[in-house]
């Protein structure tokens, strides 16, 4: 006969009335196990995890520690503690005081998408594909020279960009970073665009 749960040919099976599968010897004294630890229900596919995280300890050598106590916690108790929901630069998906990764293939638009963000936030739009916009200053860095920037961004006085050429001799990353968080603060920036993290 066939385990139901290794899939093992064995002579002899039980018959397991709780999972409704035939188990061989090995299977059996296992789903005894896990019910004696306070299992209420048990999945086939549990089987075999087991198996791997026992063949994984059995590899390092290492044991269980029963002292150890990890504080799982109530999906509702985390709902009722999680943060406020952040201000909206662009919302949902740029939050302000946030670090937020616009990532992607070369060449596929992350540029231009930030840029006219930018423009949003500058301009103070009501909205950016429908999503919406919270206005005032932007910080722009930029690995582009200034040719191929300046005619993405708009002809705005409140906000302000940094090109490849204005910040040369190169700055360190953080001397870099640490300049630009200076200039948003100084015009009350809303938005901080560092295009690309190798500037």
């Amino acid at each position: 006969m066939t385990c139901g749960w290794c899939g093992a040919t064995e002579r002899e099976t039980v018959h397991d009335e709780r999972l409704d599968l035939r188990l061989c010897g090995k299977c059996w004294d296992r789903r005894t196990a896990m019910f004696e630890r306070g299992a209420t229900a048990i999945a086939p596919g549990d089987l075999t995890i087991l198996d791997r995280f026992a063949e994984y300890r059995a590899r390092d050598g290492s044991q269980p520690d029963d002292s150890l106590a990890l504080p799982f916690t109530p999906w509702a108790d985390l709902r009722a503690s999680s943060p406020p929901e952040p201000p909206w630069i662009l919302d949902g998906y740029i939050a302000r005081g946030l670090i937020t990764l616009l990532a992607g293939k070369p060449k596929v638009g992350k540029s231009t998408l930030a840029c006219a963000i930018a423009e949003a936030v500058d301009a103070e739009a009501l909205s950016f594909v429908g999503c919406e916009v919270t206005g005032g200053p932007v910080v722009y860095l930029s690995e582009e020279g200034i040719a191929t920037l300046a005619p993405k961004l708009p002809a705005s006085t409140c906000s302000v960009a940094l090109t490849r050429e204005a910040a040369l001799p190169k700055p360190g990353w953080p001397d870099l970073i640490g300049t630009a968080v200076a200039e948003a603060l100084r015009i009350a920036a809303v938005l901080l665009v560092i295009d690309a993290l190798g500037f």
